[in-house]
């Protein structure tokens, strides 16, 4: 394959295709575990790279699934967590239209960042208010006290005191 660096055209061998192809599949799921999963930077590479062997056995799988198997096996998902509640689908619903614009497939309209799903399934979802203002719902997992929860909106949300979080909780199975 030949490409044009600096003005110069160069001819890749083989080899070296396969090497950038490996770094930039590799590169994508790095940064999708960081961004979609809430996995460390110190963290990701390692995910990654096992996620990119797991996806170079071919066995049908894609990118994405292998980042959400090794993700899953990795015992990553124990830990503290929280995001945005959505449906029961756990995101296949969701498809993004723009920066800000998601369209729920299950409730057939569009959402933003201060509606959601009312199919939301999870462990735990609280409301959220900040200041009396409602942040939305959330999923909640690893969290032992509701002190310790507060702290983490606090810290997500950028308040200066836990207590201006309310929490306020929607759903327990």
């Amino acid at each position: 394959m030949k490409i044009i660096r600096e003005g110069k055209e160069i001819e890749l061998t083989s080899e070296e295709l396969a090497s950038a192809h490996a770094e930039f599949v590799t590169n994508f799921m790095r940064k999708t575990l960081e961004e979609d999963f809430d996995v460390a930077p110190e963290d990701s590479q390692q995910l990654a790279e096992q996620a990119y062997d797991r996806y170079c056995e071919g066995n049908g799988e894609t990118e994405y699934e292998c980042i959400e198997a090794v993700y899953s096996e990795s015992g990553e998902d124990e830990e503290k967590l929280i995001r945005p509640a959505t449906c029961q689908e756990c995101f296949h619903c969701i498809s993004f239209h723009g920066i800000n614009e998601k369209y729920c497939e299950y409730i057939h309209e569009y959402l933003n960042d201060f509606s959601y799903c009312d199919h939301i399934c999870s462990d735990m979802i609280y409301e959220v208010f900040v200041s009396g203002k409602s942040k939305g719902l959330w999923y909640v997992e690893g969290y032992d006290t509701d002190e310790e929860l507060a702290l983490a909106f606090c810290e997500e949300f950028g308040c200066a005191s836990a207590d201006k979080i309310r929490l306020e909780c929607m759903a327990e199975e």
